[in-house]
C-alpha cells in the first residue's frame, strides 16, 4: 500500500511566488496609470485588456467602455498604410510604427505618430 504524502513546503512556495508575481503585476499597472500618454494592451484577437488614464482622457471613453472591445473598431482606426501590411511588419520584425488615426468618442479625429510592439506574454495558471 503507498501513501502520498503532502509536499506542503514545495506548494507554499508556488503559492508565494504567484503572490509576489501578482504584487509586480499591480503595481506596473499602477504605475501604467500615472502615465500621461494613452496606453492601451490588446490580445491576440485585438480586444482590448488594458486602458489607463491616458486613454481615458484621450479618447474620452471609460475603461468599462473600452476593456473587450475590438481595438480597430472601437477606435475606428486608419492607419498610414493598410492594416495587412502594418500588422506583417509587427510580426515580422516584432515593432511598427506610423501614423493612426482613431476617433474619440465625440467623433472627433486624433491623430497622432503611434508605435507597436508585438511580444506573447504566457500566463501561469494557478
Amino acid at each position: 500500500m503507498a501513501s502520498s504524502i503532502p509536499d506542503i513546503p514545495l506548494r507554499n512556495g508556488v503559492e508565494r511566488e504567484r503572490d509576489q508575481q501578482a504584487a509586480v503585476s499591480r503595481e506596473q499597472a499602477r504605475l501604467l496609470e500615472l502615465a500621461h500618454d494613452s496606453i492601451i494592451v490588446r490580445d491576440l484577437e485585438n480586444r482590448i485588456t488594458f486602458w489607463n488614464h491616458g486613454a481615458e482622457v484621450k479618447y474620452g471613453r471609460t475603461r468599462q467602455e473600452a476593456i473587450g472591445q475590438l481595438a480597430h473598431d472601437f477606435l475606428k482606426t486608419q492607419f498610414s498604410q493598410p492594416l495587412d501590411q502594418a500588422e506583417e511588419t509587427l510580426q515580422r520584425d516584432r515593432y511598427w510604427e506610423g501614423e493612426v488615426i482613431h476617433t474619440r468618442k465625440d467623433e472627433k479625429k486624433s491623430s497622432s505618430p503611434a508605435a507597436a510592439s508585438c511580444s506573447v506574454m504566457r500566463r501561469t495558471n494557478p
